[in-house]
């Protein structure tokens, strides 16, 4: 029997999106397309049950760079927080550039609706004994283990 399929690789990326690439379909033309079409009929099932992320609420502060493991996992200089109900912030993960960044800048001190994950995030320190970095207990530099919201989308919520 031929080899119907020389490569099949379904990916999933973080924002639970399915790619299929196909590569050398083999064989009788009938079974080849009913072989594809139910890879394709896979790919989309799977991707649909795939979880979606988590939705946040609370209003959108910017928080600037401090020596400290808030600011260390935010990861970067400027970085935002969620200040939810209850007085708790949320550490948010959102890229320097983009639609997300240009609209978190628009939607500062406003009450907001954020979907995304929750992920744990592990910072270790640097072997450049130049730079800063977060120092243990025991005095020595120590790997930072924290949780920061990695957005997806952002929306204004009506007060």
């Amino acid at each position: 029997m031929k080899q119907l399929l020389r490569t099949y690789q379904l990916v999933h990326t973080d924002l639970t999106v399915a790619r299929i690439n196909l590569t050398g379909l083999q064989g009788p033309s009938s079974l080849g397309s009913c072989f594809y079409i139910c890879l394709l009929i896979l790919a989309f099932t799977t991707a649909s049950c795939a979880p979606q992320g988590e939705t946040l609420r609370g209003r959108l502060m910017p928080k600037s760079w401090s020596k400290t493991i808030q600011s260390y996992c935010a990861g970067g200089s400027g970085y935002w927080v969620l200040q939810k109900a209850d007085s708790s912030e949320v550490i948010l993960f959102i890229a320097e550039t983009g639609t997300l960044a240009t609209q978190a800048e628009k939607l500062t001190g406003q009450a907001v609706e954020l979907r995304g994950q929750l992920r744990q995030y592990t910072i270790e320190p640097s072997p450049n004994p130049m730079e800063q970095k977060p120092i243990g207990m025991d005095g020595k530099p120590a790997a930072i283990s924290c949780e920061r919201f990695e957005l997806i989308a952002i929306q204004p919520l009506e007060n």
